[in-house]
């Protein structure tokens, strides 16, 4: 009786380890070389806010930034609603047209490489694989390069069928290779544009 239980329990166990879905080879490699994949996007994203905090604000220093919209707020003055309206304010001329060239550079570098991680990859973020890291590649991918805009609209779409990528993330990504007409389009949610700029997204 006691080996009939055992035998049992062995059949069990080995269907239930056949039965489960099989790891994907996207999902084997990124285990093997996600970690190294990440430390880069981490950097990505460090650079992305770099150049567009230049932009706004003539520094990538957020403690002086976080200083200067005190400042103004002290004025009775929202600094980052009156950028998005000025965005010329304090950043001017020849600086801010040197600014907009390395963007756009560092952009179309940074979205080769979002190109071919997805291709290889899938979506690589550390939630696959480490969700402490917390390190998301949307930011990048907020801010893509035109010259790729077919070729990622492909890609997320398998990434979102595949299920590496959610909803609204695939939702506001799509709407930003769409050139960001109107407003992002997420089933079973309102979005509104606020007078700032910024998107509020609802239930």
């Amino acid at each position: 009786m006691k080996r009939t239980i055992l035998a049992l329990g062995g059949f069990l166990l080995l269907n239930a380890c056949t039965s489960e879905k099989p790891i994907s080879e996207k999902d084997r490699m990124f285990r093997r070389d996600g970690k190294e994949i990440l430390a880069e996007i981490d950097t990505m994203l460090d650079n992305d806010q770099a150049i567009r905090h230049m932009l706004s604000y003539g520094t990538a220093d957020t403690n002086s930034i976080d200083s200067m919209v005190k400042q103004w707020a002290a004025k009775g003055i929202d600094l980052d609603s009156l950028l998005f309206v000025n965005d010329t304010l304090l950043v001017k001329g020849s600086q801010k047209d040197s600014l907009l060239r390395v963007m756009a550079a560092m952009d179309e570098l940074h979205t080769q490489k979002m190109v071919h991680w997805l291709s290889v990859y899938g979506y690589p973020s550390s939630a696959r694989i480490d969700p402490k890291l917390g390190i998301d590649p949307f930011l990048i991918l907020h801010h893509p390069s035109p010259k790729f805009r077919d070729t990622l609209i492909s890609l997320l779409q398998t990434e979102l069928r595949e299920k590496r990528l959610d909803t609204i993330s695939h939702a506001m990504l799509s709407w930003d290779l769409a050139g960001r007409e109107g407003l992002p389009q997420i089933p079973g949610m309102k979005v509104q544009k606020n007078a700032d700029g910024t998107t509020t997204i609802e239930l």
